[in-house]
């Protein structure tokens, strides 16, 4: 039973990497954008290796300053890690994303503006659209 558990807890983190309702989405992010490894995320967030997965499966920090401070301490508590660096790396990695959405939205809204010429409605009798005999 005790071999399960891992399993299932490493599972679970998976899982939460591909969700942006828990940390471990942020924290998957910034482990392939900085190529970190788990060891070197804790190092940075000071806490031990096995605490990642912990933290992992928090929920983020809610983004208003009130609620983000409290949220910010009170996941640092829990997974015993430092509360400043854990709001730092989490602030970062929300600034990025954000950035990068926003990228790819000006992006995609250029080439959607370059396109953007709907053509008028013809009459399908006259080639030029207008109406016959005027």
């Amino acid at each position: 039973m005790n071999d399960a558990l891992p399993r299932v807890l490493e599972r679970a983190v998976e899982k939460a990497s591909l969700d942006t309702f828990f940390l471990g989405h942020l924290f998957s992010f910034v482990a392939r954008r900085d190529q970190l490894s788990q060891l070197e995320l804790a190092k940075q967030l000071g806490c031990e290796p096995n605490q990642i997965t912990r933290l992992a499966l928090c929920r983020c920090p809610r983004e208003d300053v009130k609620w983000f401070r409290q949220d910010i301490k009170k996941i640092a508590a829990f997974a015993r890690c430092n509360p400043t660096m854990l709001a730092q790396i989490v602030r970062k990695a929300m600034a990025i994303k954000s950035l990068s959405a926003c990228d790819t939205n000006q992006n995609t809204n250029t080439l959607l503006a370059a396109r953007d010429r709907l053509a008028s409605p013809r009459d399908s009798t006259d080639p030029k659209g207008g109406e016959h005999g005027q």
